[in-house]
């Protein structure tokens, strides 16, 4: 085993081998999602999947637009199974956080399925309740939405019509500026969901759609695609 050596003291943190691997790269100035799907030779869902993982469990930290920053600590590489062991038995740190979810009041658990519905992000449900005294990380809110059954009152919410009311210019541009870069819109919606936008394929081509974003790029040849399907009217 191996530390990273910006790091020469401080509590030493098991992580996988793959999460080193993506961890190094990120130390060495390859940050971009896709990058690292190169530099690694892995298909581009796989290496998103792990670096979800390690920002969940405080490797990295998303820094926008498909790019990613090293959180510095002591990492040593661990066996998988010992590593995912760790993480389940610790609960990756929230085990009173988790246990104080049940009794979240009504108020709260209210407030945070109204702005799912809206189709506001997690990040932006968490800076909301901060700016209102209620102090609560992506971890909790998450079960908080799966224990008090929000998802399951509220599960295509990004397929409903009124989505589209609620995805902001910033992400429109955004999308726009990828899809004239020929990003594929798989790709779109992989970054899009790095942002904690969640948005899927369906969705993603209608807004396209809506906005006129395929008229000025329809020499694309999953425009012209759509298109033929009946997808884009």
């Amino acid at each position: 085993m191996s530390s990273t050596t910006s790091v020469v003291t401080g509590e030493i943190v098991k992580i996988r081998g793959i999460e080193k691997k993506i961890y190094d790269l990120l130390c060495a100035g390859i940050m971009h999602l896709q990058d690292i799907a190169v530099a690694m030779n892995q298909s581009y869902s796989s290496v998103n999947s792990t670096l979800s993982r390690m920002v969940l469990y405080d490797i990295a930290k998303r820094q926008g637009g498909g790019m990613y920053a090293p959180v510095i600590k002591n990492y040593v590489t661990g066996p998988d199974e010992e590593v995912i062991t760790q993480r389940r038995n610790s609960k990756h740190g929230h085990t009173n956080d988790v246990n104080q979810v049940g009794k979240t009041p009504t108020e709260i658990v209210t407030f945070i399925e109204k702005e799912y519905r809206k189709y506001t992000s997690k990040s932006e449900i968490v800076a909301k309740l901060k700016s209102r005294g209620v102090s609560i990380n992506r971890y909790m809110l998450n079960q908080i939405i799966y224990t008090f059954g929000i998802e399951k009152r509220n599960p295509i919410r990004n397929k409903h019509s009124e989505a589209l009311l609620f995805i902001s210019p910033e992400c429109i541009s955004y999308v726009r500026e990828l899809y004239v870069e020929g990003v594929e819109l798989e790709q779109i919606s992989a970054e899009l969901n790095n942002l904690d936008i969640e948005m899927d394929i369906p969705l993603l081509v209608r807004l396209i759609n809506t906005h006129d974003i395929q008229r000025s790029n329809l020499n694309r040849e999953d425009v012209k695609e759509l298109m033929a399907s009946g997808m884009m009217l």
